[in-house]
């Protein structure tokens, strides 16, 4: 996993409450989380599936893949 993968959950500062998803690396799970808006860390994804692929030991493929529906 890359290195932000193992910086812990940081919501970061300011009066935001905006959802988020951080990478528990010693239990290779996304977990939500709130992000303050501004400050915090590399380890904040916009989405489940960004943590996933950016993060996890299990995850198939980690590069985007796009889909037209």
């Amino acid at each position: 996993a890359a290195f932000f993968c193992k910086l812990p959950s940081d919501a970061g500062e300011g009066q935001a409450f905006i959802g988020a998803f951080f990478y528990d690396v010693t239990k290779d799970h996304c977990n939500p989380m709130l992000y303050k808006g501004s400050g915090g860390n590399a380890n904040r994804f916009a989405t489940e599936i960004q943590c996933i692929r950016n993060c996890s030991l299990n995850a198939v493929g980690k590069t985007r893949v796009s889909i037209e529906c």
